[in-house]
């Protein structure tokens, strides 16, 4: 897990706004980004808003775009709604696809390699 600004995006940046984090594990040729995202006082269908908006922003429009010497294959907007003090709940909006890209070198199971991501996406956010 790496600052996204801390590699180069490949070409003209789609956007002027970009996702907090790189994902990447050992040997991949793909990464995941995530956005993350959280507030306290905004209404539970505002927040939702806000996380959905966040991967479309900010996560969507760079996939499939090469950044440091991998592609970005899909992403997350990870976003704790803090109900009070001691209590938050956690959302997630995320790339929809069918398993992992061709040509990832894993021995991870596809649904292990996007749960380990999310679990540290949402790790980044807390």
């Amino acid at each position: 897990m790496d600052h996204f600004e801390n590699h180069e995006v490949h070409g003209k940046r789609p956007t002027t706004r970009s996702p907090d984090y790189v994902f990447s594990r050992s040997g991949d040729m793909f990464v995941a980004l995530a956005e993350s995202k959280a507030t306290k006082g905004a209404s539970r269908a505002a927040f939702t808003k806000t996380v959905r908006e966040g991967y479309k922003e900010q996560v969507e429009p760079y996939l499939g775009r090469k950044i440091g010497s991998w592609v970005a294959s899909h992403g997350y907007a990870v976003g704790s709604w803090m109900k009070s003090v001691k209590k938050a709940e956690i959302f997630i909006d995320h790339t929809a696809h069918d398993g992992l890209p061709p040509g990832t070198r894993t021995t991870a199971p596809p649904n292990a390699l996007i749960q380990e991501t999310c679990c540290l996406a949402a790790i980044a956010v807390c």
